[in-house]
């Protein structure tokens, strides 16, 4: 497991680096051309939109093959993030509510550690990456 751990952590990382890319550009660095900084902000809340969606969709997966029974609940609130990435994409605050997003699957990731439908170590990798991805939408929000 701990070469899958890290290799799963490598990729979480990597997986950072649009919305990395996006906080920069947000930030109108005066020798990127505007042209790149406006499609690095645009790609990178294109791009948390669509990681919003697959976090709850590996939460759906979770739930679906470890569980006895499945809880109708949280299969309904793995499907959310999908919902809430689309609403949130067409609005002037999205990428705040995004950020919002994140916080509320990593509830989501906690209740699934807790009832032990995720893999013990799925909180020690989604929380850095969270809170990650959290402070780069928080970045673009306040600058695009």
């Amino acid at each position: 497991m701990d070469e899958d751990y890290k290799f799963l952590k490598t990729i979480g990382y990597l997986g950072l680096i649009p919305f990395a890319c996006g906080a920069i550009a947000s930030l109108n660095i005066k020798f990127i051309p505007d042209i790149i900084n406006d499609f690095a902000v645009l790609f990178s809340i294109h791009y948390a939109s669509i990681i919003l969606s697959f976090m709850g969709g590996a939460l759906w997966g979770f739930e679906i093959s470890n569980s006895q029974s499945i809880s109708k609940k949280i299969i309904i609130l793995t499907l959310l993030p999908a919902l809430w990435a689309a609403f949130a994409y067409f609005l002037p605050i999205r990428c705040f509510l995004l950020a919002l997003g994140f916080i509320a699957i990593y509830q989501l990731d906690f209740t699934m550690v807790k009832e032990k439908k995720s893999p013990k170590w799925w909180l020690k990798l989604r929380s850095p990456l969270t809170g990650f991805a959290v402070i780069f939408l928080t970045i673009i929000g306040f600058n695009e």
